[in-house]
């Protein structure tokens, strides 16, 4: 799987968390995946979360009783995540470094930043059960006028929350970014082995879908 457009930079992480601000909503998000995550599974169930280097996941389910891993192609960004990580396991790699088979899988805010979505989301599908749970939160737009028609109100909702130059610095990244529209990514989702059971979060383009592996 090939990651792209992803500053690991030690400047750059050191404001991720505070660049994560920008997306309308985002507190909110983590933590209904988290609320999802509890109401499904059992205590002890084993969650993995794909792209854990920003750390919320980790810190969002830290006290929900789940055996959590997360994996980050980043040694940069795991180091960050260390420090909201608590009992999780931290991996260093792709997803095909990851080893065993789980009840759930978390990929918030990470596909935008693959080439190869369908591998990647082979990947995912292989190591998670008949039955389980996958959550994902993607960049999504119809086409760049869509796109352009959101960034305006975008920017100025960022400026609220982050300083100038981080809010203009998403839309100018996701300009770059091989982004799906939301058709798209539920095509790849059925194509890959999942079923929807609903969407569960969206704020403009940041659009997030519970399902089921098949």
């Amino acid at each position: 799987t090939h990651y792209i457009m992803f500053d690991d930079s030690q400047a750059f992480v050191a404001r991720y968390r505070e660049a994560q601000l920008v997306i309308p909503g985002v507190e909110a998000l983590y933590a209904m995946a988290a609320s999802i995550v509890e109401s499904e599974l059992e205590a002890g169930s084993k969650v993995l979360v794909v792209g854990a280097g920003g750390g919320r996941e980790l810190e969002a389910l830290r006290d929900s009783q789940m055996q959590v891993t997360g994996v980050d192609p980043s040694e940069t960004m795991l180091s960050t995540a260390a420090a909201y990580a608590g009992d999780a396991k931290l991996v260093h790699g792709t997803v095909a470094a990851v080893t065993g088979v789980f009840d759930a899988v978390l990929c918030l805010l990470v596909m935008h930043f693959v080439q190869d979505k369908l591998a990647f989301l082979r990947d995912i599908r292989a190591r998670l059960r008949p039955g389980g749970l996958f959550l994902l939160c993607d960049v999504t737009f119809d086409d760049l006028h869509q796109f352009e028609t959101i960034a305006e109100p975008f920017i100025r909702h960022a400026r609220r929350h982050v300083a100038d130059d981080l809010a203009k610095a998403a839309p100018d990244a996701i300009r770059r970014m091989p982004i799906l529209s939301e058709a798209e990514t539920m095509r790849l989702l059925r194509e890959t082995g999942f079923r929807l059971v609903a969407p569960f979060f969206r704020g403009l383009w940041y659009a997030a879908w519970w399902s089921r592996a098949f």
